[in-house]
């Protein structure tokens, strides 16, 4: 038995978040997960709600826990069919659009997700995100909040 453990679930989040943050027009706009520990300061800090910024804010893109369904369930592995990764893409739309703002619009982050992430292959993968049928949709009015939707497919390499 092998003490190395091959994660993906995590990995797949920060290999979204380090294709977001690796593109020059992304580079004002944080992209953050669960990894930073504080998720919701790191948004206000974003946002520009908490002292210790440096450079632009204004927005930011959370990059959710991914979720699944099982589609074999006798299967090794498991193989999770219907992996679902959401992105929120959060805008202060006041603070945003101001001289010390990103001045780059929430909508435009979401088509410029749409556009960057669909039918991408996760590194280290076979796993190309997909745009789901509604690919995105306002959850929020202030601060203006839009949730992206993809989805993959996953096989898990199972433990002996």
């Amino acid at each position: 038995m092998s003490d190395t453990i091959s994660f993906a679930l995590f990995p797949l989040q920060i290999a979204v978040q380090s294709r977001l943050q690796a593109h020059p027009w992304l580079t004002d706009i944080p992209a953050i997960t669960e990894a930073k520990g504080d998720i919701v300061n790191e948004v206000k800090r974003a946002l520009g709600e908490l002292e210790g910024l440096n450079g632009k804010f204004g927005a930011c893109i959370v990059i959710l826990t991914p979720t699944a369904t099982l589609k074999y369930p006798d299967a090794p592995g498991p193989i999770l069919d219907g992996l679902s990764l959401v992105l929120s893409v959060i805008e202060h739309v006041e603070l945003n659009q101001s001289e010390q703002g990103t001045k780059k619009h929430a909508l435009e982050i979401v088509e410029f997700c749409l556009r960057y992430l669909h039918h991408w292959t996760v590194p280290g993968s076979n796993a190309a995100l997909c745009v789901q049928a509604v690919p995105f949709k306002i959850v929020n009015a202030e601060p203006l909040t839009y949730e992206v939707y993809f989805k993959t497919k996953l096989a898990l390499k199972p433990e002996s």
